[in-house]
């Protein structure tokens, strides 16, 4: 960026508004090099310099010039990241160093609830196919990485299952890290897809739903704990921007319904992307070039209400969000630790993944219900354990279904305060233990030790 500043600035001393950019020898610089010397001021953080600079180009631009809104918008962006570095948030930002990145990008990180698995998206070296997309990188591939709960283990390439020689991106893992959302674009378009963990391995792509199907690009995605609302980013015609985020609902039979826009108070005529609702289902956590923002992709969050309606977004701060771009971010179910991707400077590759450590958040009032299911003396490597979860003020509406990691038996759930739970431990359909909860509406961040040793259940033939 330094040489770029360098040249910008030995440019605007020969600026002429009689530039022509067709002419083969023109020596001048046209009015607009006062914008990108500007913009470069402000991705390093000179912004008194950079509003200069945009204050000078606004002066010399007829007033219906196309580009004065968008310098008048620049402007606003380096008053609000002034602003913004004089309030600073009480946080510690690490790169999570070489074991995940690379000097290629990596971007991306989705989490389970208990954080001991991630996934990840990277153009690294060692891609499947080895072959140079049109931009000179080498294709996107998803990548796996384990956590003791200290470290991360070293991130392997999840499989020729899921990754192919065209872009495969992660977009989504359930709470229980056994369903991942992905897209890729070997047909053409960027389609969302989905797999599945089972003995030890993931199965190869399917295609979400037809209602989830659009000539466009279908990008990053979340799903609540529930699994019963998806939302992802998409570029499809009928948007208030570039890219906007939507969420869809799952129908009583298991389908997707139609996806719905969230409107003009999440998303801008900017770009939005990258969602993540929070385990709690309370926030929803996305990256705009829009709203208030110190410039590029800023982190929001906005609060969403029990008739799933959501609040004004807020830009969650300096120094997680900087003059660059920052996306893909997740809060893990604490509230106290957050992952991303960002281009901000001193980074290993173009974009590197960073965890962000807060000191003055509040933790989040959730249950985090998790253990280890064991079936003893399993013969039958087909049997099945399910944790049914029973709302007892709600018990019209079916329960929730959750499967413990069907190569650990480990498994996690989140409970919401104020309410009254039954949990069912079932084998093969049959109920083998049942558990009462019930969790204060007052309640603060606690997690719940369950862990059951199953036996098959031998039924006399009749």
């Amino acid at each position: 960026m330094g040489k770029a500043i360098g040249y910008l600035e030995k440019a605007i001393e020969h600026i002429s508004k009689k530039h022509n950019a067709f002419a083969y020898e023109e020596r001048n610089a046209p009015i607009s090099a006062h914008f990108e010397l500007g913009k470069a001021y402000q991705l390093t953080n000179k912004l008194d310099e950079a509003t200069s600079q945009f204050r000078k180009c606004i002066a010399l631009l007829p007033k219906r010039n196309l580009l004065q809104e968008e310098l008048s918008r620049h402007i606003e962006m380096c008053e609000f990241a002034k602003s913004q570095m004089a309030n600073r948030l009480n946080v510690k930002i690490s790169n999570l160093g070489e074991k995940i990145n690379s000097t290629y990008s990596d971007f991306g990180p989705i989490l389970n609830t208990d954080e001991s698995i991630m996934a990840f998206t990277s153009n690294r070296l060692g891609s499947t196919g080895q072959e140079i997309a049109k931009n000179g990188n080498y294709y996107n591939d998803i990548y796996i990485s384990n956590s003791d709960g200290h470290f991360w283990s070293d991130p392997q390439n999840i499989n020729g299952k899921i990754n192919s020689k065209f872009n495969d991106v992660a977009a989504g893992l359930s709470s229980d890290g056994q369903q991942l959302f992905l897209f890729n674009d070997q047909t053409g378009y960027s389609y969302l897809y989905q797999s599945n963990f089972f003995n030890g391995e993931w199965s190869p792509i399917e295609f979400i739903n037809e209602n989830m199907k659009d000539s466009s690009l279908e990008s990053h995605s979340s799903i609540s704990l529930d699994g019963s609302l998806l939302y992802f980013a998409s570029s499809r015609e009928g948007g208030y921007g570039g890219t906007d985020i939507y969420r869809c609902r799952k129908l009583p039979n298991g389908a997707w319904a139609k996806a719905e826009n969230l409107g003009p108070k999440i998303n801008t005529k900017h770009d939005e992307i990258s969602p993540y609702i929070h385990p709690n289902g309370s926030i929803l956590f996305f990256s705009s070039k829009g709203h208030q923002n110190l410039g590029g992709f800023d982190i929001f969050s906005s609060e969403i209400d029990e008739n799933q309606e959501l609040a004004t977004p807020k830009n969650i701060g300096y120094p997680v969000n900087t003059t660059g771009d920052e996306s893909y971010y997740v809060l893990n179910a604490e509230g106290r630790r957050a992952y991303f991707s960002s281009t901000k400077p001193g980074g290993l590759g173009n974009e590197d993944i960073y965890v962000a450590e807060f000191f003055d958040y509040e933790k989040i009032a959730v249950t985090i219900l998790k253990g280890t299911i064991t079936i003893k003396d399993q013969g039958d490597s087909e049997a099945q354990a399910e944790i049914l979860v029973y709302d007892n003020a709600d018990l019209s509406s079916p329960p929730g279904i959750f499967k413990p990691n069907s190569s650990t038996g480990k498994y996690v759930i989140v409970l919401k305060p104020g309410r009254d739970y039954k949990i069912e431990y079932l084998l093969n359909d049959l109920i083998v233990k049942t558990d009462h909860i019930f969790v204060l509406e007052e309640s603060v961040y606690q997690e719940i030790e369950k862990s059951v040793i199953m036996e098959p259940i031998e039924l006399d033939a009749e």
